[in-house]
């Protein structure tokens, strides 16, 4: 597993979080399910130092399409 740092707004405000994940989809999706962090920032795999600015990402939508899998998924296993 690799180390992430994120830069987050939560309550308006930056903020920075760690989160250890295998890939970057992961550490995106561990912020998303965070409910108190409004906006991904930027995040950097520690590494490397490999970079990536989020700017144009939406995390409600990202939130929405994962609740609405886990709601398809349910359907499926009938749960």
């Amino acid at each position: 597993m690799d180390e992430y740092i994120i830069k987050v707004m939560i309550e308006g405000k930056n903020n920075v979080l760690k989160t250890y994940c295998n890939n970057i989809v992961s550490a995106i999706d561990t912020m998303v399910n965070i409910d108190s962090v409004e906006d991904i920032l930027h995040i950097t795999r520690t590494k490397d130092c490999k970079e990536w600015s989020l700017s144009n990402v939406n995390i409600k939508e990202l939130r929405n399409l994962r609740n609405q899998r886990l709601a398809d998924d349910r359907k499926s296993y009938g749960r």
